[in-house]
Parts: C-alpha cells; structure tokens; sequence
C-alpha cells in the first residue's frame, strides 16, 4: 500500500488507454506522455485534469549526445532501432532489404548505394528470449503472435544479415553514442 504521502504516476508510452482499468484516473496524480503532442493526444482522450498532465520525455539527457570536447558525428546511412523488438522490429527487420535497395536521402533526392544502408539494433535480449517462450498456440491470439514476431527477430538476427549488426542491451554511455552517430531512428 502506498503511504499518503506518495504521488502515484502513470506513463503511457502507447496512444490509447485499452490496457487500463476503468477508473485508473481516480488513483493517479499525474499524467505523463513521452513528448507535448503525445500528452495533448492522451488527455484527449480522457477525462484527466490537464493541469496534471507533464512531459516525461523517452530517452537520455540530449546533452549525453556530445562526448567530451568532440562532437560525435553522424554516420550516414545508419538506421538505429532501439526500443523493445515487441513494437515492430519484426517490420523493421523484413522491410530491411527493401530499404537497402530503395531508399532514398532526403536532402539530396539521390538513392544510398545499397551496402551504405546499416540497421543497428539495440533491444533487451533477456525480453526477447522469454517471449520466444511463449507457445504457438497460447490465448488470447495476441499472445500467440507475440511469440511468433519474437522467434521471427530471434531467427532473423542469429543470421547476421549483411548490413544488420545485432547490439543486443546497451548502457546508456553506449546508447548515447548509438543515437548520437545514426542518421536514421526507426521507432
């Protein structure tokens, strides 16, 4: 039990409330979302208070992208996935070799060489294994496919395709410097 002095918050990091309880509202004192049009998306959908509405951004300290006197350069044609692979990394990994041959800069209209292109992938291994756990014909369906998707990644990764390079979990030296030398996020 909390005691009566706590502040209960919750952080939705998704763009609905269909995993929540009806009447979470009464016991929770703030609302975050994880950028402004993302909370204003949210409290739009509820009745919650604005005024206990707040910003929790999703990441890192923007000043942990410079490291020390030297400012980290962007490495052209890196694509970082960094998130949990349960949100779409196994679009992210079949859409890949397509990407590699089409995709075009934005800033000069010109295609990328197709070995320019790299998708690094940060991600928490221990989740993914233990989803991979989950049985083919487990319910509800969600589920199931939840499994599915995390064999999918699982297999696709252990390959090593060119141009994917696996990171597994990362420190949050490390995964500033992922997001500091990417061109690319794909979330």
């Amino acid at each position: 039990f909390a005691k009566e002095s706590a502040i209960r918050c919750y952080a939705q990091q998704c763009n609905d409330f269909n995993a929540c309880e009806p009447g979470w509202e009464a016991y929770t004192d703030y609302l975050f979302g994880a950028s402004g049009t993302q909370l204003a998306h949210l409290l739009g959908q509820t009745a919650f208070e604005p005024k206990y509405g707040r910003v929790l951004h999703d990441g890192f300290e923007p000043t942990e992208l410079s490291h020390g006197e030297k400012k980290t350069e962007r490495v052209k044609g890196r694509m970082l996935w960094a998130s949990s692979h349960d949100r779409g990394l196994h679009w992210a990994l079949q859409a890949f070799q397509q990407l590699r041959q089409t995709f075009l800069d934005p800033a000069t209209k010109s295609a990328y060489p197709t070995m320019d292109l790299e998708l690094r992938v940060a991600y928490s291994q221990h989740g993914l294994e233990a989803m991979c756990d989950i049985p083919a014909d487990a319910r509800p369906d969600a589920v199931a496919e939840l499994g599915k998707r995390s064999r999918y990644c699982r297999d696709f990764l252990a390959k090593k395709p060119p141009g994917v390079v696996s990171l597994g979990s990362l420190s949050r030296e490390q995964m500033a410097l992922e997001f500091a030398q990417a061109e690319i996020l794909l979330y």
